[in-house]
């Protein structure tokens, strides 16, 4: 019973931290306008030139 009940707190909390971590990623990318750890992106290569 216990391994069980262990077993799916550790999926509900992978699952709730691939939530956050997708949530942040989204938030960085609208905030800045831009996608979040990249660089020298395309949107830089012409400026560059």
């Amino acid at each position: 019973m216990k391994a069980n009940l262990h077993e799916a707190n550790f999926e509900d909390e992978t699952q709730i931290n691939s939530m956050i971590e997708s949530m942040t990623f989204a938030m960085d990318w609208m905030e800045t306008g831009r996608q979040p750890d990249t660089y020298n992106g395309v949107d830089e290569c012409n400026v560059i030139d």
